[in-house]
């Protein structure tokens, strides 16, 4: 397969490892309803085997970005609950395993004394009034959507994770500068309505719940899986509550992964993704940082993004595996 740009992007090879660029079959079923565990992707490895709840992985002699990074000539994937994972590890069945939620603080102990921890991953969950009307109370008024920010920057901490006012967007957090301060809630009686599609998780019920106990007014569409936010009846709803994944030293696939037109998170007339086209192509670190913090700051001011939450999701390997190669983010380019 030869592919010809039509214009350079040195972050290429890595956007060949999202889900995006999977191979897909001609005709079938569209991409909300396609299995993606089964999915041919790009990167570092490539699939050798598949069968239910096990990939086998085989590094890929064709994908010029690993050049001696990669330890593991083969992977195998075993797919299983956290908790199964957890407890396999502490008993040295696997070698690897990512949870996506912190273990519970009984077996942490546990855990951590018998791996090496990485830690790696993280996320912010948001807000985003994305496909808010023009003409609609809450799009209008920039002051209703600050001080509902207010709201949702108060309330009380999920467990695993932090209130915070960043969205993830460089290694550390400390890299980016924070969000705008929100001015004091005051009376919430003449905010409007709020229509919200949110995925059905705990942390989700969790946010609903206070914005409802603080006063607000919630219509919520739940839906099964991030997919569910981008069909159906979510798509006429004021707002939703998503999430963006933090991964790597720079924070260039971030903004990507944000503002995909196909299944954007942030809200973007064209003008954030043409800017992002031109800070990828600075080859200044400092400068690139600077820009990509600019960039950052457009997007929290008008409150139309609202971070809530963030965590890190760490992992955990055998004490004698060479953990050198999967630091850095390519925990992220290995994912299914």
């Amino acid at each position: 397969v030869e592919l010809t740009l039509t214009e350079p992007n040195r972050h290429f090879h890595r956007l060949l490892g999202k889900i995006e660029a999977s191979i897909l079959p001609l005709s079938g079923p569209g991409i909300t309803s396609i299995d993606m565990a089964s999915l041919a992707g790009a990167g570092p490895y490539c699939i050798e085997g598949y069968e239910k709840k096990r990939v086998i992985l085989r590094i890929n002699p064709h994908f010029p970005g690993h050049k001696g990074r990669m330890a593991f000539e083969r992977i195998d994937l075993l797919q299983m609950s956290d908790e199964d994972a957890v407890h396999a590890r502490i008993r040295g069945e696997v070698d690897f395993i990512f949870p996506a939620f912190a273990p519970p603080s009984e077996i942490l102990a546990a855990l951590e004394k018998s791996s090496q921890v990485i830690r790696d991953f993280g996320q912010t969950i948001f807000l985003s009034f994305l496909r808010t009307k023009t003409n609609s109370p809450w799009m209008s008024n920039k002051v209703h959507r600050e001080r509902l920010a207010s709201i949702l920057r108060s309330i009380a901490q999920f467990p695993g994770m932090k209130n915070e006012s960043v969205v993830l967007m460089g290694q550390g957090m400390g890299r980016l500068s924070q969000g705008p301060q929100a001015t004091e809630t005051g009376d919430v009686s003449d905010l409007p309505p709020l229509s919200l599609a949110a995925v059905d998780r705990k942390y989700t019920r969790h946010i609903v719940d206070a914005l409802g106990a603080a006063g607000i007014k919630v219509k919520v569409t739940w839906v099964p899986d991030f997919n569910g936010l981008y069909a159906g009846p979510a798509i006429d709803c004021d707002a939703m509550i998503a999430w963006n994944d933090f991964c790597g030293e720079d924070p260039y696939i971030s903004f990507y992964n944000a503002l995909n037109p196909d299944r954007p998170l942030f809200p973007d007339n064209g003008d954030a993704r043409r800017e992002l086209k031109q800070i990828q192509q600075e080859m200044n670190s400092t400068k690139r940082d600077v820009a990509y913090q600019r960039l950052h700051e457009a997007l929290l001011a008008s409150f139309r993004v609202i971070p809530i939450y963030h965590y890190w999701m760490d992992a955990y390997a055998a004490q004698g595996l060479n953990i050198s190669s999967i630091k850095g983010g390519v925990l992220w380019t290995l994912e299914l």
